[in-house]
């Protein structure tokens, strides 16, 4: 019930999560589709989710009309293949008063290929991983994660999530390393991590990351995409190719301006034209 959560963006967020989730499970059991398109099906579930929260659910939460909205970023082109890192990039925008606090979460979608209830979080020399830990700066508002898609049904909705640290730590101490050690240290036949004993529900973890009893959060649209372009520590072909920014509070007008104004900025990073159909930008 709404009453369960100190804050109505967190209620919201985490049944959009759920719902989202849901309705992926349902189209994914017992498919054998690939990867990337399990991860765009989650996506595309959670926005339309977002999309539908409409006038009569917000008056009776108590809300605005019009105080949920969404904007979608993709930034998707033949670099992708090599892309490394985070597959997606959900973002949570809160205006508060006069300011707007925007909290950010990367995810990397792994698929359940071995029938398993181990998360491998090795790929190409664990490069993807760290990238990931780079994106880890809860500090600051930014938060990353691993996601297992699952095409069973296999408890934690379907969706068990681990962050990157608790991977880390242990990954480490299967292989007798200190937390702190460097993920070089690793080798791709010991990097299984055990969501049962690591991990949360993918809903939970998400709304925990956006929503979370910390304070740490951006200054708005342009500071969050400022540390993430410039700050990071990441290469233009690490960087997220698919974002979803949910707005609570936020005016959507505004926001869409902030999104389009970075979004020709990142193109011109990542060497996309704007007209052309790599990419994409949408209310």
């Amino acid at each position: 019930m709404p009453g369960s959560f100190v804050r109505p963006d967190a209620w919201i967020t985490f049944w959009t999560a759920i719902k989202a989730t849901t309705d992926y499970h349902a189209k994914a059991y017992g498919a054998g589709y690939a990867e990337d398109a399990f991860a765009i099906d989650w996506c595309n579930a959670w926005e339309q989710q977002i999309r539908a929260w409409g006038p009569s659910l917000c008056v009776a939460l108590g809300l605005p009309d019009g105080y949920v909205h969404a904007v979608r970023g993709t930034f998707l082109n033949k670099k992708a293949e090599t892309r490394t890192g985070a597959d997606i990039m959900l973002a949570l925008c809160t205006k508060v008063g006069d300011s707007v606090r925007v909290r950010l979460a990367f995810i990397q979608f792994k698929r359940d290929k071995r029938k398993t209830d181990k998360i491998n979080v090795w790929q190409d020399g664990v490069q993807q991983f760290q990238s990931l830990e780079k994106l880890h700066r809860p500090e600051l508002g930014s938060f990353s994660m691993h996601a297992l898609l699952s095409v069973r049904n296999s408890g934690l909705a379907s969706i068990p999530a681990v962050t990157v640290p608790k991977s880390k730590a242990a990954i480490n101490r299967g292989y007798r390393l200190t937390d702190d050690a460097s993920a070089s240290n690793w080798m791709a036949a010991g990097c299984d991590v055990d969501w049962r004993e690591c991990g949360e529900s993918f809903p939970t973890l998400l709304t925990g990351a956006l929503c979370g009893k910390g304070t740490a959060s951006f200054d708005g649209v342009k500071a969050a995409f400022k540390w993430l372009s410039e700050e990071s520590g990441l290469k233009s072909s690490e960087l997220p190719p698919y974002m979803i920014f949910q707005a609570i509070g936020e005016n959507a007008r505004a926001l869409s301006k902030s999104m389009e104004i970075e979004g020709e900025r990142w193109a011109k990073i990542l060497g996309i034209t704007r007209d052309g159909p790599s990419h994409g930008l949408s209310m």
